[in-house]
């Protein structure tokens, strides 16, 4: 009996040429709110630069957390120099600032470079608190 198996990709994850390719999401003001708000999962902005160090730094970190499978989270990012907008309606002044979304709304902020286990920890706290 032949089935059709339909196999959906982690979100975080693709595949380009055969190798592991890992997808953060790139945030818009046109879609923000519905992009937090499209499942329950809290979801870790980072607010970052391309011209920034610690931004770029962050990144690797960001890419491990997203690349977990089966995480209980999901991990974005907004580019404060083409989405200005985003990072004025939440109070972004310095960066990478990461805020946590639960239910679309702002559970937590750190500021700076971040640990993996300060963010997970984070991310953890909040799904926890979503699942409560």
């Amino acid at each position: 009996m032949n089935r059709k198996v339909n196999r959906t990709p982690h979100p975080a994850c693709n595949r380009l040429n055969g190798k592991e390719v890992i997808m953060i999401e790139e945030l818009t003001t046109a879609g923000f709110h519905a992009d937090l708000t499209r499942d329950s999962r809290p979801v870790l902005v980072d607010f970052w630069a391309p011209w920034c160090g610690p931004c770029r730094a962050q990144l690797p970190i960001l890419e491990r957390l997203a690349s977990a499978t089966d995480s209980p989270y999901r991990i974005a990012k907004v580019n404060v120099d083409e989405q200005e907008q985003l990072a004025v309606n939440h109070q972004v002044s310095s960066i990478p600032t990461l805020i946590v979304f639960r239910d679309g709304k702002p559970v937590r902020r750190l500021v700076g470079l971040q640990s993996e286990d300060s963010l997970r920890t984070a991310l953890q706290d909040a799904a926890a608190a979503a699942a409560a």
